[in-house]
């Protein structure tokens, strides 16, 4: 769907487990009317659970406060705090992170040839926050403390059509939690973006030195000049999606291939939903060892037009 719109939360905790609830409120995936809600739970790196669910875009209500469908789906922006429920079914989840939003919140640009008509854009609301989550899933109690994190992405191009790949990684430092990545568009041509957050406060760069030569990413940018290597990796997710591609007239064939999918995923017919894919997203979750000092990080990769 054009446009698309993500708000992207997550904890680090500090049992080793980690959430993620990703709340799509213009889906980049679907062509139905609709607005998902996305939620990932791992336990010691391994996904223990994956679960989503439609809600109508009809009742989507955006205001500078937050957003909400019903009073049971929400995000809402305090003063102090940001909170997000989500019900659904057997489902219900609480999470609290303890810090409002940065002000201003820092925007990247994330096309090479971006106009005010056609964009990609990375607000980091609040890249780093203590955080709490409760879940009721399925009858089973989930709790959470830890580190929290906060961005919003939206833009008004075809994922699948305007890009060729992605690449994004955070890593949890000592003193600092350091946030980069690299977005190659249909061309081949590549956008660098990057943050720093320390108790100092935010330092960001764009089109600065990185390269990613597995097992090492180098980086050369305001924010410092290392070379990490990589001493762990656990892959987290490994998701085929169907993108759609083209404009309103191709609405109804996106819709089949959505639905066929769908339908491949719920079903376990993995060739059928890789065959049908037009993109595949991959998660990482690795340790890198830095001045003979281990760093958490986590690791995304999508790849589109396979």
């Amino acid at each position: 769907m054009v446009p698309f719109d993500w708000y992207y939360f997550d904890i680090s905790g500090d049992n080793g487990n980690d959430l993620v609830v990703i709340y799509h409120t213009h889906p980049f995936t679907s062509e139905f009317p609709i607005s998902l809600v996305d939620v990932f739970w791992y336990e010691q790196g391994h996904l223990q659970w994956h679960y989503f669910y439609p809600l109508p875009i009809t009742q989507l209500k955006v205001t500078p406060r937050g957003f909400s469908w019903d009073e049971t789906n929400s995000v809402a922006y305090a003063n102090h705090a940001i909170q997000l429920q989500a019900m659904h079914q057997q489902f219900h989840l609480q999470f609290t992170m303890k810090q409002p939003l940065l002000t201003p919140i820092p925007v990247f640009e994330l096309l090479v040839h971006a106009t005010p008509e056609h964009y990609f854009r990375w607000e980091v609301r609040q890249p780093h926050a203590a955080a709490e989550a409760h879940i009721n899933f399925q009858g089973k109690q989930y709790h959470l403390r830890g580190k929290g994190y906060h961005d919003r992405n939206f833009g008004t191009i075809y994922l699948a059509q305007a890009l060729r790949s992605w690449r994004w990684a955070k890593l949890y430092f000592e003193d600092a939690l350091v946030i980069l990545g690299e977005i190659v568009d249909a061309a081949g041509q590549k956008k660098i973006v990057g943050l720093q957050i320390t108790a100092d406060g935010l330092k960001k760069d764009q089109d600065f030195l990185l390269e990613w030569q597995p097992p090492q990413i180098r980086v050369n940018a305001r924010f410092g000049n290392w070379t990490l290597e990589t001493i762990s990796r656990i892959q987290l997710d490994d998701i085929y999606f169907y993108l759609p591609t083209g404009g309103c007239h191709w609405v109804y064939y996106h819709r089949v291939r959505e639905l066929l999918n769908f339908y491949s995923q719920q079903y376990g017919f993995t060739w059928l939903q890789q065959r049908n894919a037009t993109a595949h997203y991959q998660r990482f979750r690795q340790t890198y060892l830095f001045k003979q000092k281990r760093v958490k990080g986590f690791l995304e990769e999508m790849t589109f037009g396979i």
